[in-house]
């Protein structure tokens, strides 16, 4: 009877022990799956004295900390309330004021429509010295812009646009530092309603270099430089090839909190810049097919695929199309259903490109003056049948 007894006892923590194992060995395999294609160590691309493992010397260690395992991350999304948002572009180059940006109601009115958030394409090459150092004159009406959005609720995504074709090689970093290193010290503290987004659309040109390797390098200086000034600063990381869903399948991002990243879809292209003379379209026109609903389909699919695998959140912070009456309003519908449906049903914050303009949501009267909403537009993105 005792030596059944002892192998009762041997064979029960026999059991145990495996059922231990196997359970510790299904949380590892979760917290490093990895598409088939190896993605590149990021953290190693940057020179030694930077790399994450000296993150313990910055003032918000416990958030930065680099881990082996999927990280648990502040979650974006909830901190702001994000979900619906729009662009507001016309700071990408040196625009006059008294624009529509610098009008409280343009705020106002875009809030009172559901909108939560608005994302602003500043050039800020154009409003700063060959040091980096923004110009006193442009913080003035940036800070108003800022104030007036935030009064309305509206949390507000400052974005470095259109240096895409950056060169690190050449040197053209050391300014995109210098620049974000003075916004950081402009903006420290304000962060209940305000985030910085590092870069749009980087992709690799004949003039610049920012393949991936060379963007996240990039992206992680500035990213440690301004939590080295302001540590609870949420930071939007640009994803590469033109902030592209299909890099998604072999980005890493690595394990900081407080981040989320940036995606665009324009998915299929020849359908939503037909009729556009600035994209030699002027002349194309495509109804909306199934097999493009499908392609779609599938670049929204990347995005959720990439949060469940890394645990970090993304926006779709740029969407749109031809939106001046070349394109059927049964299919502008449709199309932008698509895409509010599947981001909502999956929380993933979207930015409708764009105000106004040719994509517009809204369109703008003669000189400025006066304007409407283009309801087609809006009903599809509120989903008001």
């Amino acid at each position: 009877m005792t030596f059944y007894k002892f192998i009762s006892i041997v064979l029960c923590l026999s059991l145990l022990l495996s059922v231990f194992a196997g359970c510790k060995g299904d949380k590892v395999a979760d917290n490093t799956d990895s598409p088939s294609t190896p993605s590149p160590d990021l953290s190693s691309s940057l020179p030694d004295d930077e790399t994450q493992n000296n993150e313990t010397n910055s003032s918000n260690t416990s958030s930065q900390k680099p881990s082996n395992n999927k990280p648990t991350r502040t979650s974006v999304v909830k901190k702001y309330g994000l979900k619906k948002g729009l662009n507001l572009s016309a700071l990408e180059g040196a625009t006059k004021t008294n624009s529509f940006l610098d009008k409280e109601t343009t705020y106002t009115d875009i809030a009172s429509k559901g909108f939560d958030h608005i994302r602003l394409p500043v050039d800020f090459r154009n409003y700063s010295d060959k040091n980096g150092v923004i110009k006193e004159s442009f913080y003035e009406r940036l800070d108003k812009i800022i104030k007036m959005a935030n009064d309305t609720g509206l949390v507000v995504m400052l974005d470095f646009h259109g240096w895409y074709n950056l060169n690190v090689t050449n040197g053209d970093d050391k300014l995109f530092l210098a620049i974000w290193n003075d916004l950081a010290k402009h903006y420290k503290g304000n962060n209940d309603k305000l985030m910085f987004e590092l870069i749009n659309e980087p992709h690799t040109t004949e003039n610049g270099d920012l393949d991936m390797t060379k963007l996240m390098a990039l992206q992680m200086k500035a990213l440690k430089q301004i939590r080295s000034i302001d540590s609870e600063r949420t930071v939007v990381i640009a994803a590469p090839e033109w902030n592209g869903p299909w890099t998604l399948k072999n980005f890493t991002v690595p394990n900081y909190d407080n981040i989320i990243v940036a995606i665009h879809i324009y998915e299929p292209l020849d359908f939503t810049h037909q009729g556009m003379a600035w994209a030699g379209t002027s002349d194309v026109k495509l109804p909306l097919t199934t097999e493009m609903l499908i392609s779609l389909t599938a670049e929204l699919i990347l995005i959720k695929e990439f949060t469940d695998r890394t645990g970090c959140e993304v926006i779709l912070n740029e969407f749109g199309l031809n939106t001046t009456g070349h394109i059927s309003d049964e299919d502008v519908n449709k199309y932008l259903t698509r895409i509010v449906e599947y981001t909502e049903k999956n929380n993933i914050p979207w930015t409708y490109w764009c105000y106004n303009g040719d994509f517009g949501v809204y369109k703008s009267g003669f000189l400025g003056i006066g304007g409407s909403w283009r309801q087609n537009v809006l009903d599809a993105l509120f989903q008001k049948k």
